[in-house]
C-alpha cells in the first residue's frame, strides 16, 4: 500500500504567502500571524486554519500587534502571545494576546518588559512565556523577560550564569527547563547553551550549562524538538557549510549523543521539524541550491531514520512553519525561488507497506 500523498489545503481565505512569520497549534486550528510578505513588507494579519473542514477564518485585526516579522508567539491553551520582531524600522518591545473563541485581542503589559528585539527565542511553562536573546541596535543580547498572561505582568530573567548572547537561537520547554541551543553569536555560529530552570510555578530561578562534550558542531538555522525526555537538534549552517548531522540531549544526564545520518536527510538550513510523538520528522529547507523537496522521519527508540513520501504533490519551501495536529503535519507559508508561499500542505505521514503473499 502506498505511503499516503500529500493534501492541499483550500486556497479560499488562505492568507497571503509570507515567511519569518508564526505559526501555533491550539488543537483544532493552526494560527499563522505576521511575517514578511516580501519587498520589504510586513504583515499586521493572518487567518486560522481548520485541517478538519479544510477551511481559512481572518483573524481579526482590531488592537492586533502592529506589522512585523522574526517575532515569536506560543499557545497558552486558551490564547496565542505574539511578542517582539522587527517592523516599520523598529524592533518591536510590544506584543498582544489572542483569543480564538472571541476573535479579540488584548494588549500585553509594555511595563517591565524585555528591551525590542527579533530573532529571539520563545517557549511557554504552562504559565508563562519565557523570551531570551534575540538582537537589536544594541547588538546580541543575552536577556529576557518571563509573561504571565493571568496577571498581565513581566518578571526578569536571571543573569547570572546565561550562555552568551545571540540571535536564532532554538528552544525547548521540559516540562521544568528551557534549554537554548546554538545560534549567532558576536564571534560567529555558536555550540554552546543553557538550561534555565523554572520553580513548579513554571517561574525562572538559576541558569545551568548545557555539556559541550559530544555537542554538535556550531550552527544556525538548525532546528530543535522536544521528545519527552530529550531536545533533539539537527541541521543548519555554519561558516559556508551546510550540515546534515545531530543529537539528542538529555538534560537529567547532561549527555549528547549522535544521530545516525544513514538515510537521514541531506544537509540542509531553514527547514521544518515536528515532534509526532514518536517520530521527528523533518522537511524541505534550502542548501544553496534552492528550496528542498525532501525530507525523513527519525525514531529514537529505534535509531533510525525513513524516508518521507515526496512524489504525490510536495511543495518544496524553506523559512515555512509547521504544526503537528496528532494526525497530520501541516505546513504553511515558505519561500521557493525567491517567492513567499501561500499553499498549505497536509501529510499523514505513515510509510508505504507491502503485503507478501506465499506462491
Amino acid at each position: 500500500m502506498p505511503a499516503p500523498p500529500w493534501v492541499n489545503g483550500t486556497s479560499t481565505g488562505v492568507p497571503s504567502g509570507r515567511f519569518s512569520h508564526s505559526a501555533v497549534w491550539t488543537g483544532q486550528q493552526l494560527l499563522v500571524w505576521g511575517g514578511d510578505l516580501g519587498a520589504g513588507n510586513y504583515s499586521a494579519g493572518g487567518g486560522a486554519y481548520s485541517p478538519g473542514s479544510d477551511s481559512w477564518q481572518n483573524i481579526a485585526s482590531f488592537q492586533a500587534p502592529s506589522a512585523r516579522a522574526s517575532h515569536t508567539a506560543v499557545w497558552t491553551g486558551t490564547e496565542m502571545v505574539v511578542w517582539g520582531g522587527f517592523g516599520s524600522g523598529v524592533y518591536q518591545a510590544t506584543g498582544a494576546r489572542y483569543l480564538p473563541s472571541q476573535q479579540t485581542w488584548a494588549a500585553v503589559a509594555a511595563t517591565g518588559a524585555p528591551s525590542g528585539r527579533d530573532g529571539h527565542a520563545a517557549v511557554w511553562t504552562g504559565s508563562r512565556m519565557l523570551v531570551w536573546s534575540g538582537r537589536n541596535n544594541v547588538g546580541l543580547l543575552a536577556d529576557g523577560g518571563a509573561y504571565a498572561p493571568g496577571t498581565d505582568a513581566w518578571t526578569v530573567l536571571p543573569s547570572a550564569g546565561a550562555p552568551e548572547g545571540r540571535r536564532f537561537t532554538t528552544a525547548v520547554w521540559t516540562g521544568t527547563n528551557m534549554i537554548i541551543w546554538g545560534g549567532q553569536g558576536l564571534d560567529g555560529e555558536l555550540a554552546s547553551g543553557g538550561r534555565l530552570a523554572c520553580d513548579a510555578g513554571g517561574l525562572p530561578v538559576s541558569w545551568l550549562a548545557t555539556s559541550a562534550v559530544g555537542a554538535p558542531t556550531a550552527r544556525i538555522g538548525h532546528t530543535a524538538v522536544w521528545t519527552g525526555s530529550r531536545m533533539i537538534v539537527w541541521g543548519g549552517f555554519q561558516g559556508s557549510t551546510y550540515l546534515g548531522t545531530g543529537a539528542a540531549y538529555d538534560p537529567v544526564a547532561d549527555v549528547w549523543t549522535p544521530l545516525p545520518t544513514t538515510l537521514g536527510p541531506t544537509a540542509r538550513t531553514a527547514h521544518m521539524a515536528v515532534w509526532t510523538g514518536s517520530e521527528m520528522l523533518i522537511f524541505g529547507g534550502e542548501d544553496g541550491t534552492g528550496a528542498l523537496l525532501s525530507g525523513a522521519a527519525y525514531h529514537p527508540a529505534k535509531n533510525t531514520w525513513r524516508s518521507l513520501n515526496t512524489s504525490t504533490g510536495a511543495v518544496a519551501r524553506s523559512k515555512g512553519t509547521a504544526v503537528w495536529t496528532s494526525s497530520e503535519l501541516v505546513l504553511f507559508g515558505g519561500v521557493a525561488a525567491g517567492s513567499p508561499l501561500a499553499q498549505p500542505q497536509r501529510l499523514t505521514p505513515q510509510p508505504a507497506f507491502y503485503f507478501y503473499r506465499k506462491p
